[in-house]
């Protein structure tokens, strides 16, 4: 039995069928994939050529899918369903390996006989065949019998097909792309490929929100197109999310054009503006178009909310300030605290403030919150800088200024007296200094020198008040200089110096203009008193001709006003030309009014004239202010209106008055300038006494100075002798201008300033100051001695006879003026006489009678005689303005009145005659009255002159020297106490009594002037200021309190002094000028003229006439009570 080797050949056969189905199954899907790769590979290449239309793609892909369908199951499946039978397989070995000689094929058919044997072999036989098959097919490789050639020769044809598949792919990728896209969508329609490549930039890109982006486009030909003209234009489609599609068209960039910065590696280009949101874009040219590309915007940290709080130095008081926000420029002071406060959109990892000179702050970070503080130092900018979690920063931060506010230095001004001034016999100056800071200051001085003969003293400073909180504010202090070492021709040169409190860069210093405090001397004093004066009387001068010539332009113009052209709007323009010129006159006379005020003032305060002088200048500074009228600028006010309206009626009719007015004016413009040219030379008069007063003072003191120096030092007081030889020069060139205006104005008669030169004996005292100065020089005591005893009697008695003669001066003006007033009075007590037996005659008459025309030129003499006594009348104004203009006035209507009657007994009307003659009688009567009113205020004044109590002024003097000594001594207790010296209580009590000296002497003074009403007044309120400061010394109290009360008390002696030389007369005596009153005749003479008398005799009986005129006033009215009772 050969079983076993029959097994063994159908195993090995077994193993051969399996190997060779995986071998015609590996050939099949290989030469499926082959056809795969043809297939795919002629789609490109066929699709590179044509564009395929849908039906035939349909039809080439069913082709394609159906032969590699085919191919897989015919060539890869059916090998695995359809194996090869062992037979067929052994006969394929047989045929591989011949030696066999069938004996395989042999022993697998008989094997099958081998039970059954339907033939009958034998089986030996079978055995055998199947032994030798085995043994033959032992060493055989039964797997060689398949050919493998075929596998190698289809890997060859399908891996070259691979590799031109590849390559198409690499160099035309869009075409296999295109291929494989077609043939993918077979019954999509497919445009025509591409002739041109679109390269865009930048592609899918991810932006910052509000950014700006550029896109660029760039054409190149397809490489089936390379010959092609590529486009010049183009369209960008965008498309916003949630928006349609837009487009913008796109024109080739002429790169020749462009500069080599400009230089780009596109050919179109457009910018987006502040990209908000996301969107996509492509271009499109002729058919073609370009991948769609997306822009992503993402949003990178920023600043949403900025915060910025300023803390101020201390020392500027300011409370802290919170700028508006998102307000992040900060000007503040140097050394503030800036505390920063900001807010991201995003978390945030870090954050910090960058300045401009590459310093940086790092601020702490709290989530989306960081905040930090900063001094500021400089003028510098800043941005804050912000980092999130993603490491992106915030782009374009703001850049925000920093202003630093420089603490500015503090300005101090002295605004009183804020000039050079000059000081005056009360040594002291109020100060008042005005001073600012932007932030308060710390302290505020004044700081001086005294310029004595041309050398400077040390500075000095005296520390004033300031108010430290207070950026703006004035300091005022009453200074004090009379205990200072000048003497006059000295001057303090003085200035306010002020630090502020600036606690960063250090205290500044700020110091106001010097001015000079001088101490002038007599002469200067009198120069420029006498020089003010001369220009007030020059501007007076020309306000008198400025106003006659204005009365002359008006009468021409009002001589025309009948005429048409006269009626034109140029000549209304002339008209208010005349009004601004009239009102520039009132402002011209204005202006001398308080130039005088002023000089008086100087005058008063430095002695230099008589009460009585300072008196009459006070009434012609109110004679000037009774230049500009009431009436006047009603008038002026009128004509304006009517100017405005063109009405040339009320024109005509106001132009009428205000000729009268201006005719007023005039006279009184005329009266002053006589009244101050009088004063001027009285005043010259008192001066030349004042300076001989000081030479004989100054004189004395070098002789006490004589009397106490040793001879060998005698020398030192030849300089000031000379200086007594310039000073009676002086006085010799101010004699020579006093008689020049006595030639102009006769006040003193030839042999009295005869006896002025004389007492004055300018060549004698000259010969002897220069022997004394000489023998000073020598140092010869005892000749010196007697030159200078005979020099200060001498000087002594020329003042003496100089005031003798300004009150001489004084008194026979006085008596003139009385008796021009006298006679003035008899001749109006004349007319009235003779005006009433005229009126007499007149009643005895006929109207129409012929005997009336007789009487006309009778009233005419007497109109002409009242205006005789009228013309006196007005140059006795000149002399005095105690005389109201009232009394010429009422003359001139009364002689008005009498020419009116004269014409009315011309036409024989008695009773209008009889009407005027009434009125003008009753003017005569009341001027009358009026005259003896001042007559007796002349009489009362003349007695004593105008100061009613001398003595007054000379103890108001003395108490002011006296408070003066005490308030020097009390300045003395004070600085011992602010040098922690305490004074004796010995000390403090001799104080107590000097001030209680004071008080009793003012006491005393009371009870004297107890008739001054006015002025008891004001000494009754400073006695009780003396009686407590008298209190304060005696409880030892020197302090601020009673060194102010005691500082009131010497202003006020000193006022009180100064009143009595320019005080008002009271209003009991006061003179006021006239008022033009329209009136109504009245109908009968007796009744009013009865009442007139009666009221007239009793006024004069309650009142004291002097008793040259009481017999005559007697006798006036005893006459006309006796005609009346005929």
């Amino acid at each position: 039995m050969t079983g076993g080797a029959l097994q063994r050949l159908i195993s090995r056969l077994t193993d051969l069928r399996a190997y060779h189905t995986r071998f015609q199954v590996i050939l099949g899907f290989l030469f499926t994939a082959g056809i795969a790769i043809a297939g795919l590979l002629f789609a490109s290449l066929i699709s590179s050529i044509w564009t395929l239309p849908a039906f035939l793609r349909v039809g080439l892909l069913g082709i394609f899918l159906l032969a590699l369908s085919a191919a897989l199951a015919y060539f890869a499946i059916r090998p695995l369903l359809y194996r090869s039978s062992l037979e067929n397989l052994a006969l394929r070995v047989e045929e591989h390996f011949p030696q066999l000689s069938d004996r395989l094929i042999s022993a697998l058919q008989l094997q099958k006989q081998y039970v059954s044997n339907p033939e009958g072999y034998s089986l030996e036989m079978i055995d055998a065949v199947v032994y030798q098959a085995e043994k033959l097919s032992a060493d055989l490789d039964f797997k060689s019998v398949v050919d493998k050639k075929n596998l190698r020769k289809l890997g060859r044809v399908i891996g070259s097909l691979a590799v031109v598949l590849l390559a198409f792919a690499l160099v035309f990728p869009g075409n296999f792309k295109f291929a494989l896209y077609a043939f993918s969508n077979p019954l999509t329609e497919l445009e025509e490929p591409a002739k041109f490549l679109f390269e865009i930039t930048p592609g899918n890109k991810e932006v910052v929100k509000y950014s700006d982006i550029e896109i660029g486009v760039k054409l190149s030909p397809a490489p089936a197109f390379q010959n092609i003209e590529l486009p010049r234009r183009l369209k960008l489609f965008y498309k916003f999310e949630n928006s349609d599609w837009e487009s913008v068209n796109l024109k080739k960039t002429d790169r020749s054009k462009l500069s080599v910065a400009e230089q780009k590696d596109y050919d179109f280009s457009h910018t987006f503006k502040e990209v908000k949101r996301n969107f996509e874009f492509y271009a499109w040219a002729e058919g073609e178009k370009s991948e769609v590309y997306s822009i992503k915007v993402v949003d990178k940290p920023r600043v949403t909310d900025l915060k910025v709080s300023l803390s101020f130095p201390g020392y500027t008081g300011l409370k802290a300030q919170v700028l508006n926000d998102n307000e992040g420029n900060i000007k503040a002071l140097l050394g503030t605290k800036a505390k920063v406060q900001v807010k991201s959109n995003k978390l945030l990892e870090n954050a910090q403030i960058v300045f401009s000179d590459g310093t940086f702050k790092a601020l702490s970070v709290d989530k989306r919150l960081a905040s930090g503080e900063f001094r500021i130092s400089q003028d510098i900018t800043y941005h804050v800088e912000v980092l999130d979690d993603n490491g992106n920063t915030n782009p374009d931060p703001i850049e925000y200024q920093i202003t630093v506010v420089p603490d500015e230095s503090p300005q101090v001004e002295i605004v009183y007296p804020g000039e050079d001034r000059d000081l005056d016999e009360a040594m002291r100056m109020p100060l008042r200094v005005a001073v600012q800071d932007d932030y308060g200051v710390n302290s505020l001085k004044i700081k001086y020198k005294i310029n004595s003969g041309g050398r400077e003293s040390p500075e000095a400073e005296i520390a004033l008040p300031v108010q430290k909180n207070s950026s703006e504010f004035v300091s005022e202090y009453d200074w004090s200089l009379a205990k200072f070492p000048i003497m006059p021709g000295d001057y303090i040169i003085y200035k306010a110096e002020v630090w502020d409190n600036d606690a960063i860069t250090g205290p500044k210093k700020s110091e106001s203009r010097s001015y000079n405090l001088r101490l002038p001397t007599l002469d200067e004093i009198i120069a420029e008193v006498e020089q003010e004066q001369s220009g007030q009387i020059s501007k007076l001068e020309d306000v008198f001709f400025g106003t006659e010539e204005l009365k002359r332009k008006i009468e021409n113009l009002t001589s025309n006003l009948e005429t048409q052209e006269g009626q034109s709007w140029e000549k209304s323009k002339e008209f208010e030309a005349a009004l601004q010129q009239q009102e520039e006159i009132f402002k011209a006379v204005e202006d001398v009014k308080n130039q005088l005020e002023r000089t008086l003032d100087k005058m008063v305060r430095n002695e230099l004239v008589r009460q009585e002088v300072a008196q009459k200048m006070q009434e012609i500074k109110k004679l000037m202010d009774q230049i500009r009228t009431p009436e006047m600028e009603e008038l002026i006010k009128k004509i304006q209106e009517a100017l405005k309206k063109l009405d040339w009626d009320k024109i005509k009719e106001s132009m009428k008055d205000f000729k009268l007015s201006q005719e007023d004016l005039l006279k009184r413009l005329d009266q002053t300038l006589a009244l101050l040219k009088k004063i001027q030379a009285e005043q010259k008069l008192d001066t030349m006494a004042k300076m001989l007063e000081k030479m004989a003072e100054k004189q004395e003191q070098i002789n006490e100075q004589l009397e106490k120096m040793a001879e060998k030092d005698l020398s030192q007081l030849a300089e000031q002798e000379k200086t007594l030889n310039r000073d009676l020069e002086n006085v010799s060139d101010e004699m020579k201008e006093f008689k020049q205006m006595m030639e102009e104005m006769p006040l003193l008669s030839e042999q009295d300033q005869q006896e002025m030169e004389s007492a004055l004996n300018q060549q004698e005292n000259q010969q002897e100051i220069q022997s004394m100065s000489q023998q000073l020089g020598m140092c010869n005591k005892q000749n010196s001695q007697k030159s200078g005893q005979k020099l200060s009697s001498s000087f002594q008695n020329a003042a003496q006879k100089f005031s003798q003669m300004a009150q001489k001066l004084s008194q026979s003006q006085e008596r003139e003026l009385l008796a021009k007033m006298q006679k003035t009075l008899q001749d109006v007590l004349y007319l009235s006489e003779q005006q009433e037996n005229l009126s007499n005659q007149v009643k005895a008459k006929q109207n129409d009678s012929d005997q009336l025309r007789d009487l006309a030129g009778e009233q005419t003499s007497l109109k002409e005689s009242a205006q005789k006594v009228n013309n006196s009348l007005e140059e006795m104004l000149k002399e005095s303005n105690s005389i109201p203009r009232q009394l010429s006035q009422r003359l001139g209507m009364c002689a008005n009145q009498m020419a009116q009657a004269a014409s009315q007994l011309s036409n024989k009307n008695s009773l209008n005659a009889l009407s005027l003659q009434t009125d003008a009688m009753a003017n005569l009567n009341q001027i009358a009255r009026d005259l003896l009113e001042d007559v007796n205020k002349q009489c009362n004044n003349s007695s004593a002159g105008m100061c009613s109590n001398p003595s007054l002024s000379q103890g108001l003097q003395g108490l002011s020297r006296q408070q003066q000594g005490v308030n020097q001594k009390t300045d003395e207790l004070s600085n011992m106490l602010q040098d922690m010296m305490l004074p004796g209580q010995e000390q403090m009590q001799r104080l107590a009594q000097e001030q209680a000296g004071v008080q009793k002497g003012l006491e005393e003074l009371i009870e004297e002037s107890f008739e001054s009403a006015n002025t008891l007044g004001r000494l009754d309120k400073l006695a009780e200021d003396i009686k407590e400061a008298v209190k304060k010394l005696e409880r030892g109290e020197v302090d601020q309190d009673l060194k102010q009360r005691q500082n009131r008390i010497l202003n006020w002696l000193l006022d009180a002094n100064k009143s009595l030389y320019t005080q008002d007369y009271s209003n009991q005596r006061q003179a006021e000028v006239g008022e033009d009153v329209l009136r109504k005749s009245p109908s009968s003479l007796n009744l009013n003229a009865e009442k007139a008398r009666s009221a007239g005799q009793q006024k004069i009986e309650r009142e004291k006439y002097p008793p040259q005129y009481e017999e005559m006033i007697e006798s006036y009215f005893k006459a006309i009570r006796e005609r009346d009772l005929k």
